[in-house]
């Protein structure tokens, strides 16, 4: 069964000069991209954020999501483990996926806007194809590193944090000067690496918490169950989508599939107002 599929809308403040219009990607999982595309078309945004989980590029033969972290405490460990191999065995694919599908979305976006790729926790590597299909596109990948764009005349900074995530670069592009955009797949991430000090962060991953009830997610990878991020704008400035596909066995409740669109306005001081 076709999930539904919605537009969110936001608008927040920045350090920009006009309002720039900002949609958000995440988690097409290799997805058919039609409906996405469909509505980034309607949207006609100035920029498309793509915030991870587009490919699925991980290991099949271990966890990624244990890649690269600190074991947990001896005791604890078989039963995360556990928990990790059932939560990937319901959240496997639910619904037909294609490689394809992946460069089909990255040329038909970037004929809407300039596309900014970072990668997350499905991504661990991409192979030759993928990154000469990303420069074929025109879009620019952003895995632990950062650039600047000139857009409707303000002049951003975006960066990627990856699920791999890389502290020494990630503080160096917090300490740069002007509007800070960072996408970061993981939500969690924002206490983890303390994500003070950026205009905006772009975030997907939880996916909505597969369930809602009482606009609540109900579990999220990573977090558990009655996740802390799971769909809407946290401390200000951190958006988290719901998602753009549906990759588990268990349909969507109360959560259907989204395209986000981020209206960034003019911060204005009240100052002896």
């Amino acid at each position: 069964m076709r999930q539904p599929f919605v537009t969110a809308q936001y608008t927040l403040p920045a350090p920009v000069s006009g309002e720039v219009r900002l949609a958000l990607v995440s988690d097409l999982h290799e997805h058919d991209p039609a409906p996405v595309i469909r509505r980034l078309a309607a949207l006609k945004p100035d920029v498309i954020a793509v915030a991870g989980d587009t490919f699925e590029r991980h290991d099949q033969g271990t966890d990624p999501r244990w890649h690269g972290r600190k074991e947990p405490p001896r005791l604890l460990a078989p039963l995360k483990r556990t928990v990790n191999r059932l939560t990937y065995a319901v959240m496997g694919s639910g619904e037909k996926t294609c490689p394809a599908y992946s460069y089909a979305f990255l040329h038909a976006a970037a004929k809407i806007a300039p596309v900014y790729v970072s990668l997350g926790n499905h991504e661990w590597y991409l192979s030759k194809a993928d990154r000469a299909q990303l420069q074929s596109a025109g879009a620019v990948l952003l895995d632990n590193a950062d650039c600047t764009a000139e857009i409707r005349g303000c002049r951003l900074r975006l960066g990627g944090l990856s699920s791999a995530a890389d502290p020494t670069w990630l503080e160096r592009f917090r300490q740069k000067p002007g509007c800070k955009i960072l996408l970061c797949h993981q939500p969690e991430f924002y206490d983890r690496f303390s994500l003070q000090g950026f205009d905006l962060i772009l975030s997907g991953h939880v996916h909505g918490g597969q369930w809602r009830w009482k606009n609540h997610g109900i579990f999220a990878p990573d977090q558990g169950f009655l996740p802390r991020y799971h769909h809407g704008v946290y401390h200000g400035h951190m958006v988290v989508s719901a998602g753009c596909s549906n990759t588990s066995l268990l349909p969507r409740f109360g959560n259907p599939c989204e395209v986000v669109l981020v209206r960034l306005v003019p911060q204005f001081s009240t100052r002896g107002r």
